[in-house]
């Protein structure tokens, strides 16, 4: 099978979920498809990067869109019924040039991630599978709820767009894939049973205990840091979990917030007993600096990595009922799970102090990713669309 894939950002380094989700498909949809790429990219991959995709993949092109580029299609197309996150990286060029290699290639299907690409799929003339990932539109919507001033009114405007987008195009694939199921029951779609529930792995092998160094900080929180719903949650981590935790148990806590671009209101929390780190190229370093992982997420779509590859390495977590609701994990026994502060504080003081509970809960942890969210499993549920689609079984 010639497999056409599509991404609106080149699949490497993995400091995106996006970035990460669509490099490990390739790494196991590689043992069953010929994948030819084509990647939108504001900054060419570096050799070392690109190898790290081209064992994957029989070809790979990139179209590189800067920030100028960005710009005047924003603007160009302001008015228009696309979403801008969609418009601003479609060149007919580009296009032109994506139809031509998939005709001259002889391309059996293709696999577009996300919206963003979607232009570029409809223009070609095989089967299509687009990943929506998450219910971006309905994500957009509560980050206008939560935003103040001319953010508030953008976030408004393009997240009904968004939500539009997503219904238009929902109505002209084969069929399509979404990371959890709490996004696929609120994602704004036509023909909800042409939606697949493909959730993301955990390489296990990569992400395991490895006792190298002795934690540094007592409570660590890693992702994307100019990801709003990740700077809401460093906030609340400081200045509220931190700051009762201290009043409580007279002692404070130390704690790492680690992920790549941290936002000015992230490095704005930094003080003696709280540290901001960028991205690093190994984030094992990262979750082994940390005694506990914390993320009190309360808003966002999809599925945190975070927490799992933290379960996996073997360190206990602590977050919401929201987050879990996508992982599934049984609170107390594979992590714990709350939605009010004062219960965070106390669960982690009880961490922090009951090593019976610690250890439990640790290693609980680890075999609940391994038996549910192996890579290899879930990539075969991806690979089995595109096999019905071309044999022409209905799977839906």
């Amino acid at each position: 099978m010639k497999l056409a894939v599509l991404t609106s950002r080149f699949p490497y380094p993995l400091e995106r979920g996006d970035k990460l989700r669509i490099f490990h498909q390739l790494r196991y949809l590689s043992e069953h498809c010929e994948i030819y790429l084509f990647s939108i990219t504001g900054v060419m991959p570096e050799a070392r990067e690109f190898e790290e995709v081209k064992q994957f993949c029989k070809e790979i092109y990139y179209y590189k869109i800067d920030n100028i580029d960005l710009a005047i299609n924003m603007l160009t197309n302001f008015n228009k019924k696309m979403p801008l996150q969609v418009s601003s990286l479609y060149h007919k060029f580009i296009a032109r040039d994506i139809q031509a290699k998939v005709e001259l290639y002889g391309i059996d299907i293709a696999y577009c991630q996300l919206i963003r690409m979607a232009p570029y799929a409809e223009m070609l003339k095989i089967p299509v599978v687009l990943d929506f990932m998450d219910a971006f539109g309905v994500g957009m919507k509560r980050r206008s709820i939560a935003s103040n001033g001319m953010w508030k009114w953008l976030y408004r405007w393009e997240s009904q767009k968004v939500l539009d987008y997503e219904y238009q195009i929902s109505q002209k694939f084969n069929a399509y894939t979404i990371i959890s199921h709490p996004d696929l029951k609120i994602i704004n779609v036509g023909d909800r049973s042409k939606v697949r529930v493909v959730p993301n792995g955990i390489d296990c092998q990569y992400f395991k205990p490895r006792n190298v160094n002795a934690p540094v900080y007592d409570v660590v929180f890693i992702g994307n840091m100019g990801y709003l719903p990740n700077v809401e949650a460093a906030e609340i981590l400081v200045k509220k979990i931190g700051a009762a935790y201290l009043e409580k148990y007279k002692k404070p806590l130390r704690i790492l917030l680690s992920g790549a671009r941290p936002a000015n209101r992230v490095w704005r929390l930094e003080n003696e007993n709280i540290d901001v780190k960028p991205w690093r190229e190994d984030i094992r370093s990262a979750y082994e600096d940390g005694k506990i992982l914390v993320a009190p997420l309360f808003n966002g779509t999809g599925q945190q990595n975070k927490i799992l590859e933290a379960m996996a390495m073997g360190l206990p977590c602590i977050t919401t009922s929201f987050v879990n609701e996508a992982i599934k994990g049984k609170n107390g026994d594979h992590l714990l799970v709350t939605d009010e502060i004062s219960e965070m504080v106390a669960a982690i003081h009880l961490l922090l102090t009951d090593d019976g509970l610690y250890e439990r809960i640790k290693n609980k942890a680890r075999h609940f990713v391994e038996d549910n969210y192996d890579w290899a499993n879930n990539v075969a549920k991806l690979n089995a669309i595109f096999v019905a689609i071309l044999n022409k079984i209905d799977v839906f």
